[in-house]
């Protein structure tokens, strides 16, 4: 540590460090000094912006309350006259509306009492109607009585009618079957399962029927007698049956058959004939023994 060269190389050490330092330490003060003068620069212009910032907004303070006078005096006008418009508007519709009210009672007025007229004749035309209705109803009771004494009389007839119905000889003198004069009595037939019954209506001079196996044709009728001829085809063979007369029992053969078949006119027209074709419920051969 006593050696002079070491001690001097260590002194120009720290002398140059001093140096150094001490140039560090103006550098430092030299841009304080130049960071204070751009605070102190900006600082003034932001108290220049300041100050411009509060005139200008003073003076929009001052235009918008100026506005808002002007507007609110045209407001004020208007609202004033809005007022008036709508009172006279007002008082012209309480006018109107009491002259309508006034006529309008009046009508009403006048409705009302030709209702109440148009109500009381009403009422007089009902009465009117509802005697005409008993009177009437009264009648049609009586009617109605005297209807059913004469249905009841009739279904009596009827019931003795059926009861009466006979076997008579038909036209190739055998003995027919019961023979039926109208609907209800071929019904009453049927009833009994003896034989088979089709009824037919049977038009003059037409394409021949067909009934169940049989076709018929008719020819002639005479309505003011009763009396008709028509042509029986059966097993391909034509049968004619002239001048035959209401109820009469026509009868026919099936070929081999033993018992015959029967037709039955119950109506003679003009241009027609209404009867029914009765067959038998089971065919045997004439030639079998009895």
């Amino acid at each position: 540590m006593n050696d002079p060269k070491k001690l001097s190389i260590l002194a120009a050490v720290l002398g140059i460090g001093i140096i150094a330092l001490i140039i560090s330490q103006v550098m430092m003060m030299n841009q304080l000094e130049s960071l204070r003068g751009s605070v102190a620069s900006v600082q003034a212009e932001n108290q220049q912006s300041q100050r411009w910032v509060t005139t200008e907004v003073s003076k929009l303070r001052e235009n918008i309350a100026a506005e808002n006078q002007k507007t609110i005096a045209t407001l004020t006008a208007e609202v004033d006259q809005a007022k008036k418009t709508a009172s006279q508007a007002i008082g012209r519709a309480r006018s109107e509306v009491a002259k309508s009210s006034q006529a309008w009672e009046r009508k009403l007025v006048a409705e009302t009492k030709a209702q109440s007229e148009k109500a009381e004749e009403i009422a007089s035309q009902i009465n009117a109607v509802k005697q005409e209705s008993d009177t009437k109803f009264t009648g049609v009771a009586n009617d109605v009585n005297a209807v059913r004494t004469e249905v009841a009389s009739t279904k009596s007839d009827l019931e003795k009618t059926s009861t009466e119905l006979k076997k008579v000889v038909g036209d190739m003198g055998v003995m027919s079957g019961l023979i039926a004069t109208n609907s209800k009595e071929i019904n009453g037939l049927r009833s009994l399962g003896e034989r088979n019954y089709y009824e037919f209506t049977l038009y003059k001079n037409k394409k021949a029927l067909n009934v169940s196996n049989v076709a018929l044709m008719l020819k002639k009728t005479d309505a003011k007698d009763g009396r008709f001829t028509l042509d029986v085809v059966a097993d391909d063979r034509k049968i004619e049956k002239k001048n035959r007369g209401v109820n009469e029992p026509v009868q026919f053969y099936m070929a081999k058959g033993r018992f015959p078949y029967e037709l039955v006119v119950n109506e003679v027209h003009k241009d027609r004939v209404v009867g029914y074709l009765s067959t038998p419920k089971v065919q045997m051969s004439r030639g079998a023994s009895e």
